[in-house]
């Protein structure tokens, strides 16, 4: 079964139980690429609704912001569909209620810009990724001078392809706060007043991640890892860089 299909039967499964009531709970869901036509992303949003089994979700949002189709014989094929019109899409979600809030993933500066001077509804949330190697603070700054909340992906990293763990500054930090390197990566981004989605199903992981609001890192510690910054991202989609509407630029030397 997958991360996402475990997800989709536990929230069914505690919503039926009565254990907590749908309110409770904040549900977010995406709009994928397959889908970037104006009259295709109510039908994909209504997909996730049937499949989580609800009425409306807190927050649906784009992806990415270029589109493609994955053709049975040539593989993955590049859409020609503006963004634009993706969110036009977006924004007959909302007015339908079938999402309370709606915003974009992996925007950049530039996309932003472009998306807010040709939008009714001014996105509500960027996610992208964000860790003590790619702080991202220009497009951080950004969003929020813009009062678009963002939420960070691959806050810890992602597996084997960073050596966050062995960091010295979050390992001396670790040791100090009687913490993980893991929660003093995901605390420097909740100081940051970004929001963390770190992507575990292991119990004690999950318990591990929210056990970091019992403690607070200094302004100088905050500093020192800001500044252990390598603009490292792991989260590349390689097969798809040669789109026109590709968010991230070539690493810097």
């Amino acid at each position: 079964m997958s991360f996402y299909m475990q997800v989709m039967k536990t929230v069914n499964r505690i919503l039926d139980s009565g254990k907590l009531k749908r309110e409770d709970i904040w549900i977010t869901s995406k709009c994928w690429n397959d889908s970037h036509e104006r009259s295709q992303v109510m039908s994909a949003c209504k997909r996730s609704l049937e499949n989580l089994g609800l009425e409306y979700l807190d927050l649906y949002l784009v992806h990415w912001p270029m589109g493609y189709s994955n053709d049975p014989e040539s593989g993955l094929k590049i859409s020609d569909v503006d963004y634009l019109e993706t969110w036009k899409g977006m924004e007959d979600v909302f007015r339908a209620g079938l999402a309370k809030s709606i915003g974009v993933s992996n925007f950049n500066i530039d996309q932003l810009e472009r998306l807010h001077a040709n939008c009714n509804i001014k996105p509500a949330v960027n996610q992208f990724e964000v860790h003590p190697y790619l702080s991202n603070c220009e497009l951080v700054d950004y969003c929020k001078s813009q009062s678009v909340h963002v939420t960070a992906y691959t806050p810890i990293g992602k597996g084997g392809s960073s050596n966050l763990s062995k960091d010295p500054v979050l390992v001396q930090l670790s040791y100090k706060y009687n913490k993980t390197w893991a929660q003093i990566a995901l605390r420097y981004n909740i100081q940051r007043g970004i929001s963390v989605v770190p992507k575990t199903s292991n119990k004690d992981r999950l318990v591990e991640n929210i056990s970091i609001f019992d403690f607070e890192l200094t302004g100088p510690e905050m500093d020192a890892i800001r500044d252990i910054d390598r603009e490292q991202r792991m989260v590349t989609f390689d097969a798809t860089k040669n789109h026109p509407f590709y968010p991230f630029e070539e690493p810097k030397d």
